[in-house]
């Protein structure tokens, strides 16, 4: 991200996130903790990406980031 290569921050926190969803047969405080996190990364490029088109997709990712993080209290 830092490097300006905010597409390429998007799909590897996106894609981590997916995978550690779809991989997990029973989510913990500590897996719904690491799928939040991942989710707020990818989060902030997309909000830098493009703030015209990306907003709702920041908004998306910032809500799941915040139930993730209920599930796992």
């Amino acid at each position: 991200m830092a490097g300006g290569h905010l597409g390429a921050a998007i799909g590897t926190a996106s894609g981590q996130a997916e995978r550690l969803d779809r991989d997990t047969a029973e989510h913990t405080p500590d897996s719904l903790s690491v799928y939040g996190l991942l989710v707020l990364r990818g989060a902030i490029p997309v909000n830098q990406y493009d703030k015209r088109d990306k907003r709702g997709t920041a908004h998306e990712l910032l809500g799941e980031a915040v139930e993730a993080g209920s599930d796992s209290a």
